[in-house]
């Protein structure tokens, strides 16, 4: 759940990034500007390795098998990439930053080899091109820091989890981060709080970044129905086809609750 959280905060500060600093320019719209976020996360959570950014994202995983359990129809017109491309895309980056470590996990969910040693320029990309971008907005050893406020808010049904974020540190982690590497043209907070919906934002007008408490359930949820099942199930038949992709073929499922969808980061409009 922490490691999961903490890549959420990554991604929404990525948003916050290129809101304020104007930076990453055909990168800040759409569907582009979250899979920058998304690559943007894969690097930094790195930057929080040692503690729980070494741990396995796999949110993204177990969300598809909680969808395809509940015959959940995939969104194919939204504005983040499909459950499964996202996941294999973040394997992909982080077997490509550190094949030693991550190796293991990319053979669990069947990353094939020949994708696995490409997956390294993927990584070289992506590290280059934001290196380039977030060069102007490193903070010199002089440089004042800007300070990050955080906030728990009152949780309500989901008191335990305020404590629990409190208690683990998880925002004071990331904001300690933000104000020691970057320089900021005006200070952010990061805040967790009720929002009615799982989700997470950034908020442009309020200068703020916000993970709900509904999220953290769903991840604790996700973790509890499915994460001590294989990341690729069973019902699924993994092949490769001739260009090297992997195909997956799955059991059919009765379709409901179609109104379902599964996670999605930066739901609220900004």
């Amino acid at each position: 759940m922490t490691g999961n959280v903490l890549f959420v905060l990554v991604h929404e500060t990525a948003h916050a990034m290129i809101g304020e600093n104007g930076i990453a320019g055909a990168w800040a719209g759409g569907g582009r500007g979250r899979r920058a976020c998304d690559d943007r996360r894969r690097q930094d959570v790195g930057c929080l390795r040692g503690s729980r950014g070494s741990q396995r994202r796999t949110g993204w995983f177990l969300g598809d098998q909680r969808d395809r359990k509940e015959g959940i129809p995939s969104t194919f017109y939204d504005e983040h990439g499909m459950d499964l491309q996202r996941a294999y895309g973040i394997v992909c980056l982080m077997v490509g930053g550190q094949p030693d470590k991550f190796e293991s996990l990319a053979n669990e969910v069947k990353l094939p080899e020949r994708r696995q040693a490409s997956c390294q320029d993927d990584f070289s990309n992506a590290s280059w091109s934001w290196d380039q971008v977030l060069k102007s907005h490193k903070r010199k050893p002089d440089d004042p820091k800007t300070k990050i406020e955080v906030k728990y808010a009152e949780g309500g049904d989901y008191a335990n989890l305020a404590e629990l974020g409190a208690r683990l540190k998880i925002l004071e982690t990331v904001a300690d981060w933000l104000s020691e590497d970057y320089v900021w043209r005006r200070p952010i907070s990061l805040e967790m709080q009720q929002c009615g919906s799982p989700g997470a934002r950034w908020e442009l007008q309020s200068q703020k970044v916000i993970v709900c408490y509904e999220l953290i359930r769903e991840f604790i949820q996700l973790y509890r129905n499915y994460g001590q099942l294989p990341l690729v199930p069973e019902t699924m038949t993994t092949a490769m086809s001739k260009n090297q992709k992997i195909v997956l073929e799955a059991k059919p499922v009765a379709v409901k609750n179609r109104g379902r969808k599964s996670f999605r980061p930066d739901r609220a409009s900004r």
